[in-house]
């Protein structure tokens, strides 16, 4: 995640990590009941708020050749 204009992010990119270059957070994974996380979030009424996501995979040498999917959801929730 990168922040455009949120009020409040939940992590954000870095790209001072000595090894990689790059610092991230994984995604929760239902299929070990890992419960939904929160990305970014207001405590003030808000019409528009942004961030930027990127998504990096890393494949094992033993991954065998071909095509792979994903689904990644993303669910707005308004609380008032």
């Amino acid at each position: 995640l990168d922040n455009v204009d949120a009020a409040a992010i939940t992590f954000e990119w870095d790209n001072t990590t000595p090894t990689t270059g790059f610092s991230a957070r994984p995604f929760p994974n239902n299929a070990d009941t890992e419960g939904p996380v929160t990305l970014f979030s207001s405590t003030t009424v808000a019409n528009s708020e942004n961030a930027y996501i990127c998504y990096r995979v890393s494949v094992g040498a033993s991954q065998a050749a071909g095509d792979y999917e994903n689904l990644v959801s993303y669910t707005a929730t308004a609380t008032f």
